[in-house]
């Protein structure tokens, strides 16, 4: 793959978010981490994200170390499952 004379290569980690804004979104928030194996997706983590560093239950902890954690990972891909309208 190319991109304005650049060489791009696919992620070899793929995060999905299951996302959740509730007031302790770090309990509802789950995330999957996985490898790309040839032409197959292996999950080899699932975790909430209170687990995250810096997180915790409470969505005003939660939402800053979600955050963090996706800049920290640049080099990944996120596919995330969220609401696109409010309540």
């Amino acid at each position: 793959m190319e991109l304005a004379g650049q060489q791009m290569h696919p992620p070899h980690h793929i995060y999905g978010i299951d996302f959740s804004g509730a007031q302790d979104a770090g309990r509802k928030i789950w995330l999957a981490e996985g490898v790309v194996k040839t032409d197959s997706l292996l999950i080899e983590d699932c975790f909430r994200a209170r687990d995250l560093q810096d997180s915790g239950n409470e969505l005003y902890k939660c939402l800053p170390a979600l955050k963090d954690f996706i800049k920290k990972n640049q080099d990944a891909a996120f596919g995330m499952d969220f609401p696109f309208g409010l309540p």
